[in-house]
């Protein structure tokens, strides 16, 4: 009888002290929930701001729209760019703050991850001769690269009346990083003639309209073929000697990004364009080489560009304004 009331005496103190702890501890817990809150919100908040394979570029330079495949070792950089016209030394007035951008984002992925191959649309090698870049053999100097160049100096260098200039060209000089040809002479040269007819082609849409949809298609055409030959030609100048890994900046003008987010996207290109100029040719498709063969791929636009919602709208660029896709595969 005595034992019996003793283990429910006993049972008792455990139970209030048990009742007294779970009391305390509910009151600890309703006075950190909002800390706890606040730690899990912040946490989500950080990872959404830094997501996996984020490219760490100073905002003032560009703003990178597309991203995958970001911890392969294998890795292009592409920048859609805006043109100055050779001739006429023309372009819209914010042309040399986008060329400046242009060429901070390859020296900044130069020096932060080691891009050192550039190819640059509308190059072609040493005796060849571009629509855009001239005799490019100028500009393999054998100098020391320069220091760090000012604004002031890119400005003046980018901006001149008198002499054509871009940012590849600089990039190649002071730098010393080397260019390798990706286009194809055939595809090039037709989109050459079509430009040249549409602008004599007048105003009548009877007479620009079948222009327009060959000029189209010649420059899907284009895309595709460039970005089927890019890997192959890394692989060649790695081999070569000329880089030391598989990474490359890739310019190429703003209106064929939606193409190249497409046949990335879509994993799909055109895979052969080189008879192009043969009747009834068709254009094949097949699976991208740069995917296949396990590569990155970074499309970034110059901040100059990205802020330009009109021009966003024009080159159907509007829905690629944020971030559509940061894996890192």
């Amino acid at each position: 009888m005595q034992q019996r009331q003793y283990f429910q005496h006993l049972s008792h103190r455990i139970n209030s002290t048990t009742t007294s702890m779970l009391r305390h501890l509910a009151g600890v817990v309703i006075l950190l929930f909002p800390v706890m809150v606040l730690a899990l919100s912040a946490g989500r908040m950080a990872h959404a701001s830094t997501p996996a394979g984020f490219l760490d570029m100073p905002d003032e330079y560009g703003k990178t729209i597309y991203r995958i495949n970001a911890d392969s070792p294998r890795q292009l950089y592409i920048i859609g760019i805006g043109h100055r016209s050779p001739e006429t030394l023309a372009g819209p007035s914010s042309i040399v703050h986008t060329q400046m951008e242009i060429y901070r984002i390859g020296e900044w992925l130069h020096k932060n991850v080691d891009v050192n191959l550039l190819l640059p649309e509308g190059y072609f090698r040493n005796e060849e001769k571009s629509h855009e870049y001239g005799d490019t053999s100028v500009y393999h100097s054998t100098r020391l690269p320069s220091p760090r160049l000012d604004n002031d100096f890119l400005r003046q260098k980018l901006g001149s009346t008198t002499t054509f200039v871009n940012a590849e060209m600089l990039l190649m000089e002071y730098l010393r990083l080397p260019a390798s040809q990706v286009e194809d002479r055939k595809i090039y040269n037709a989109v050459r003639t079509c430009l040249k007819s549409l602008n004599t082609a007048g105003r009548k849409s009877e007479n620009v309209r079948p222009i327009a949809e060959e000029l189209r298609s010649l420059q899907e055409k284009r895309t595709a073929s460039i970005l089927q030959k890019i890997p192959a030609v890394i692989e060649k100048e790695y081999h070569r000697g000329t880089i030391g890994n598989h990474s490359a900046l890739f310019t190429i003008g703003l209106n064929h990004i939606e193409d190249i987010h497409t046949y990335i996207d879509s994993n799909h290109g055109y895979l052969n364009s080189a008879s192009i100029t043969e009747e009834n040719n068709s254009g094949s498709r097949s699976r991208l080489n740069l995917l296949d063969s396990g590569y990155g791929i970074t499309i970034i636009l110059p901040r100059t560009l990205a802020a330009d919602s009109d021009l966003l709208k024009m080159t159907r660029l509007d829905h690629l304004s944020l971030v559509s896709r940061i894996d890192s595969e």
